[in-house]
């Protein structure tokens, strides 16, 4: 019995009649099923290659960590200068805050 199923490359366990993953079966009905069932060693080594090792994944995640953290400091900043900007201006932009306030509130 094979210990990897042939159709999709997943682990089988010992003496399973067909892979729990895709479903394949495993009983070779001829001695053409039985050559099959054998991987050569090309297959095994194009299998190896082509398999991305996980560690690709990870640079992925930290430019997007990166790029989280830049977009909150550009806010931050522009919060900044928001706040900056009506602190300098406030008195300009309404005159005369405390007489428009006390003219709204019931007397």
């Amino acid at each position: 019995m094979p210990t990897i199923c042939p159709n999709c490359l997943h682990p089988l366990r010992t003496n399973a009649k067909f892979c729990g993953y895709c479903g394949t079966s495993l009983i070779p009905n001829t001695r053409a099923d039985a050559i099959t069932l054998q991987a050569s060693p090309q297959e095994v080594d194009t299998i190896k290659e082509n398999t991305s090792p996980p560690a690709q994944s990870k640079p992925k995640s930290k430019k997007n960590i990166r790029r989280i953290v830049l977009i909150v400091l550009i806010i931050l900043l522009c919060l900044v200068l928001l706040v900056a900007f009506l602190v300098h201006y406030w008195p300009n932009i309404i005159p005369n805050f405390g007489s428009l306030i006390s003219r709204m509130l019931p007397k």
